[in-house]
């Protein structure tokens, strides 16, 4: 089994993006990516290469990643394996899990880096040879870093979007009420 496992990105399910737009995408998060490899309790980056096309729409892009044996989180916990056994029946492995991502969310917080999208699927579990289990945040895809997210915020378009559709129910609050919901982004 091979030490690497590779992700592919194709460029034709990014439909409502512009082939620009993707490639800035993809390069961004080979940069973040790029820069968290020596964090540990994050899935390590090896290399990335693209498969061209006469046609841009139709090539890919390669990320090369360290395999996590043990799969994700989402898998382990929805479909009978041994590494949910070690998981869900050794507390000590469950614990070393939490701290794992705990420590991977302070390392790249360090960073100034922000996952944006923590969920099962974008956990992966690697085995032991003594029984026990660690985890690694994988898929940088939606990771952003911090000074970027206070622009996007601190944007009119932003701040519109979040007035108007994600929080409707803002509208309606009185004066006093909305200052409770207001954010200091210094």
């Amino acid at each position: 089994l091979s030490p690497y496992v590779i992700a592919t990105t194709d460029l034709r399910e990014r439909r409502n993006f512009t082939e620009k737009e993707v490639r800035d995408l993809v390069a961004h998060e080979i940069e973040i990516l790029t820069q968290i490899r020596g964090i540990p309790e994050c899935v390590r980056f090896n290399s990335s290469f693209i498969v061209p096309s006469k046609d841009p729409t139709f090539e890919k892009v390669y990320l090369v990643f360290e395999r996590c044996t043990g799969g994700d989180l989402h898998d382990a916990l929805t479909k009978k394996s041994p590494i949910a056994d070690q998981l869900l029946t050794r507390l000590p492995n469950l614990l070393n899990v939490a701290l794992c991502l705990f420590k991977g969310m302070h390392a790249i917080g360090i960073l100034n880096i922000v996952h944006l999208d923590i969920r099962a699927q974008n956990i992966f579990l690697c085995p032991d040879e003594k029984g026990g289990v660690s985890a690694k945040l994988g898929d940088f895809g939606l990771a952003r870093r911090v000074d970027d997210l206070r622009k996007q915020l601190l944007s009119r378009d932003a701040l519109d979007y979040i007035n108007n559709t994600v929080c409707p129910a803002y509208q309606k609050l009185n004066q006093n009420q909305r200052k409770v919901f207001q954010l200091d982004l210094g």
